[in-house]
């Protein structure tokens, strides 16, 4: 990077000020600057990051420590929903049959 764009608020300054500091100008640069800016700092491009592969995505999305510590905590208040459903299925029913007699 150059030197002369390093650690510059570019957001803070005006259009006048950044074409001055950057040696260009509200049209863009013409064809001889563009080639020699070219030679000297290279294309203007980011290196690509190697991607996620989607089985690597699946198994990161699914493998939590906290999900582990949290199954027998679900498994058992599930449980206990359960049964406490068949408790009062059974006792609405009891109380029925008790009403009809």
């Amino acid at each position: 990077m150059n030197e002369k764009t390093i650690s510059v608020n570019w957001h803070a300054m005006d259009a006048e000020a950044v074409f001055e500091r950057l040696d260009s100008g509200e049209d863009g640069l013409d064809e001889v600057k563009a080639k020699q800016r070219l030679e000297s700092t290279g294309p203007n491009s980011l290196e690509a990051e190697e991607g996620v592969s989607p089985l690597r995505l699946l198994v990161r999305q699914v493998h939590n420590p906290l999900r582990y510590l949290m199954n027998p905590f679900m498994n058992t208040l599930n449980l206990n929903s359960s049964h406490m459903n068949c408790w009062m299925n059974f006792s609405a029913s009891a109380r029925t049959i008790r009403m009809k007699n």
